[in-house]
């Protein structure tokens, strides 16, 4: 599914064009999910599986919000982008590392388009922020197992919807970008391919390493795990909202409902999941593998 949603990202910017307003919206939805699933389903996932030890699940929170951050000040990770709102390209010059900028800006104008080879900072920072998504999956489903939950995709649902609904999104990033550089679309394309099999893969290596690190015994690991995708999934939302709200004052209204929406969509998301419990972790890491085809077992 992570493979299928960045494909359609780059489906979307070749046929769709969104304008500012339209994109913000969508933004502040997804914004909203992702900061609910943050804060209602694995900061308390992390608590949970750390026995409790609110001091870990913070520490944890606070290393994914810096790794973001880094992210995002390295790379230049989230520039979701727009066709015809020339107001933004200003902003997105003096902000590049957070702003949403037009796919039609002139490339001698703004320091993302100077080079053709500008997309490459971009693919390796939203690859490595799938990898951090991969990993989170594997986790969530190794914990729902555990929980003899049924279906191993029903506690992890708003974990995947955040996901997916984001993924398009970032994939829409280096495709706009590449074509602002002048690339044709058979390169486009690959590039958009490489970038959709990143979760993928990250989700079976996470199988094969929860298989080789994880002490059925102990839910450290998992904890962690958590409590790292918590806080990126913070830095990463408020990342796309609260630039809108500093520097435009339009559409408030729709954008702060849109928020909201997302925000309840989580809260009703939360509401079938079902109860926690600590038992059979070794068992919920080999149905894991089994889940990703990896079909690696734990020797006793």
């Amino acid at each position: 599914m992570t493979f299928l949603s960045s494909l359609a990202g780059g489906v979307i910017v070749s046929k769709l064009k969104f304008s500012h307003t339209g994109l913000q919206l969508l933004l502040s939805f997804v914004g909203g999910l992702m900061l609910s699933v943050a804060i209602l389903h694995l900061l308390p996932h992390s608590v949970l599986e750390l026995n409790g030890d609110t001091h870990s699940a913070a520490l944890a929170v606070l290393a994914g919000i810096l790794v973001t951050f880094l992210l995002l000040r390295t790379f230049r990770v989230h520039q979701h982008v727009t066709h015809d709102d020339e107001h933004v390209h200003d902003h997105s010059c003096q902000h590049p590392e957070h702003t949403h900028t037009t796919a039609s800006e002139d490339p001698d104008h703004c320091e993302v388009h100077s080079s053709r080879y500008s997309w490459i900072g971009l693919f390796v920072g939203l690859g490595i922020h799938s990898i951090i998504d991969g990993v989170a999956i594997s986790a969530i489903v190794v914990d729902s197992v555990a929980q003899n939950a049924g279906s191993p995709l029903l506690p992890g649902l708003a974990l995947a919807a955040a996901i997916l609904l984001h993924k398009p999104l970032d994939a829409m990033s280096v495709i706009s970008v590449m074509r602002s550089a002048g690339w044709d679309q058979k390169n486009i394309m690959l590039v958009n391919v490489a970038y959709a099999v990143i979760s993928p893969i990250s989700i079976y290596t996470a199988a094969y390493g929860f298989d080789i690190f994880a002490d059925p015994g102990n839910t450290t690991l998992l904890g962690w795990t958590f409590g790292i995708s918590a806080g990126c999934f913070l830095t990463i939302a408020l990342s796309d909202i609260l630039p809108e709200l500093t520097f435009h004052s339009h559409d408030r209204l729709k954008l702060t409902l849109a928020l909201i929406l997302g925000i309840l969509l989580g809260l009703g998301l939360q509401a079938v999941e079902p109860e926690h419990n600590h038992d059979g972790h070794n068992h919920a890491i080999s149905q894991l593998q089994q889940v990703s085809g990896s079909g690696a077992h734990r020797k006793d």
